[in-house]
């Protein structure tokens, strides 16, 4: 367990509960990443896990905005609370990692525009 120690206000107590969730939240995340994975080699870094390569599209632009049809990001987007800044940054990072901020950048996306993942709709900044 990781304990911060602070000099402000923030219970003791608090910080580890915190921490707790923030590598929970992490963990999730990794797990959805690790089950689209057919063999699951031992000590796999998440961080090395790319696009399919016979993914074609993973982002569609219409009038409406944009829609991320990546399987394995609307899983994710789906199955944690993005209402929450740390998850909400994990989940950017994942979408990085995947190529998928990159493509929407590509595509025009910019603050304000909506972006769809599944059943979630997002304003994107």
């Amino acid at each position: 367990m990781i304990i911060i120690k602070s000099h402000n206000n923030i219970d003791e107590k608090q910080t580890q509960i915190s921490v707790k969730e923030i590598l929970l939240i992490k963990t999730t995340i990794e797990n959805v990443l690790l089950d689209d994975i057919k063999l699951k080699p031992k000590n796999i870094d998440v961080d090395i896990i790319k696009i399919n390569p016979e993914e074609k599209e993973n982002v569609i632009k219409s009038k409406d905005g944009f829609e991320i049809i990546h399987p394995q990001i609307i899983r994710i987007a789906e199955k944690v609370n993005l209402n929450k800044w740390d998850v909400m940054a994990q989940f950017m990072k994942v979408l990085h990692q995947k190529g998928i901020a990159k493509t929407l950048l590509m595509k025009g996306v910019k603050e304000g525009d909506v972006v769809k993942i599944g059943s979630i709709t997002l304003e994107w900044n």
